[in-house]
C-alpha cells in the first residue's frame, strides 16, 4: 500500500487534532508566512509575557499547542499598515 503525500501545506482545518510543541507550533506558523524568530516566539509564549498562543494542554512541564488556535492567535496579532504612507 502506498502513501501519497500532497505538495499542499496544512491547513488548521485539515491538521488532525494533534498537539504541537513550542518548536512545531512556530514551524507551522512559519509554513503559514508568519515570520517569527524562534527567539521572539518563545520570549511571548512565557509565562510572565503571556502574549503567546493559548496552551491547550501540558505534558509533564511542556505546554502544548492546537494547529487551530495558533493559527487564530497569529491572525489576531496582524493589523493593518503602519506608517504615514498607509494611507496613500
Amino acid at each position: 500500500m502506498e502513501t501519497v503525500m500532497s505538495a499542499e501545506k496544512p491547513t488548521a482545518e485539515s491538521t488532525p487534532q494533534r498537539h504541537m510543541t513550542r518548536k512545531q507550533a512556530l514551524e507551522f506558523l512559519h509554513a503559514h508566512g508568519f515570520p517569527l524568530s524562534e527567539a521572539y516566539f518563545n520570549k511571548l509564549c512565557l509565562p510572565s509575557r503571556n502574549f503567546g498562543p493559548p496552551v491547550a494542554r501540558w505534558f509533564g512541564g511542556k505546554p502544548l499547542y492546537e494547529a487551530k488556535s495558533t493559527l487564530a492567535w497569529a491572525n489576531s496579532r496582524c493589523g493593518d499598515k503602519r506608517g504615514s504612507l498607509a494611507a496613500a
